[in-house]
């Protein structure tokens, strides 16, 4: 007798043709590097990154004063670190938050809470923003990100239609932090006190930034790697 047919269940993002699988990454990357529309939405890369280092800060007790994002789509945070290891965890979480975010809103849209993922950020956005946003461009650009995600929430928006936003906002994140991950590779070997996280870590450890630089990339690569055979 043959073993019974089991009928595997389809993702949810099988469900977006794969033009649109293909097509919203392939437009947004041309936006992201078209300014200042760019900028702005290269943004919400800068504040998931410093916000994670803020949180991680805040785990192992140090104490964060302040976040800053620029009109550049760079940003800072800044904290008071109580000894190396905490320096560490905290200069990590940046670069290393980033590429494990987009699974985590990936598997929100296959569990079917995109409507949850967007109040959990405007939740978070807005208690970053009262808590360590203090100049003009940060408050402005995450007073605006969080009341979308608010409204995105609130409204009565199809779910298929949330889906495709949901899926930009992780195109986004994870093109960026890509780009970013390159960049600081490029720095740590013609710049390497110029690297930024890598630089603190290298510091802090001795260990050479571009060793640093070449694990945040490999941590991507294996996220980018899962991504892609789950969207597609």
């Amino acid at each position: 007798m043959s073993a019974p047919f089991i009928r595997k269940r389809k993702r949810r993002m099988q469900n977006i043709p794969l033009f649109f699988r293909v097509a919203i990454p392939m437009v947004l990357l041309v936006l992201m590097y078209t300014k200042p529309l760019g900028l702005w939405l290269r943004s919400m890369n800068t504040f998931f990154h410093e916000s994670a280092h803020a949180l991680t800060a805040l785990l192992v007790g140090n104490k964060v004063k302040e976040i800053r994002l620029e009109p550049t789509a760079e940003g800072s945070c800044k904290s008071l670190s109580g000894n190396r290891l905490k320096t560490v965890f905290v200069a990590l979480a940046g670069y290393v938050s980033c590429s494990l975010l987009p699974l985590l809103m990936l598997d929100m849209i296959e569990r079917h809470h995109t409507e949850i993922g967007f109040l959990l950020i405007a939740i978070f956005a807005f208690a970053v923003l009262l808590l360590y946003m203090r100049n003009t461009y940060s408050l402005v650009w995450t007073t605006a990100f969080a009341a979308l995600n608010l409204l995105l929430y609130l409204l009565p928006i199809p779910t298929a239609v949330n889906t495709y936003i949901y899926y930009a906002c992780i195109s986004i994140i994870a093109t960026d932090n890509t780009a970013a991950c390159l960049h600081i590779l490029q720095l740590s070997l013609l710049n390497p006190s110029k690297s930024g996280d890598c630089a603190i870590l290298g510091k802090t450890t001795r260990i050479p930034p571009l060793l640093w630089a070449i694990l945040f990339n490999a941590t991507n690569i294996l996220v980018l790697i899962h991504l892609f055979k789950t969207i597609f």
